[in-house]
């Protein structure tokens, strides 16, 4: 079995949605469970947000859009 490339998915999901998304859906949809793996969704989120390709919710944590 192919090791998953956690930060391409993560990628892939966000350029495939709509309108605002939460990290919660992010997570049940690509089963983000670990520690581990949540902090890399994080520093992916923040990296596409520094890019400006993502905004960040200023009222609502975890709430992100394109």
């Amino acid at each position: 079995m192919p090791e998953r490339n956690i930060s391409e998915e993560i990628r892939q999901w966000v350029m495939g949605s709509s309108g605002w998304f939460n990290v919660r859906d992010l997570d049940r949809e690509l089963n983000i469970e670990h520690s581990r793996t949540k902090a890399l969704r994080r520093m992916v989120l923040k990296g596409m947000c520094d890019l400006t390709i993502l905004e960040r919710s200023a009222k609502v944590e975890g709430v992100f859009r394109l």
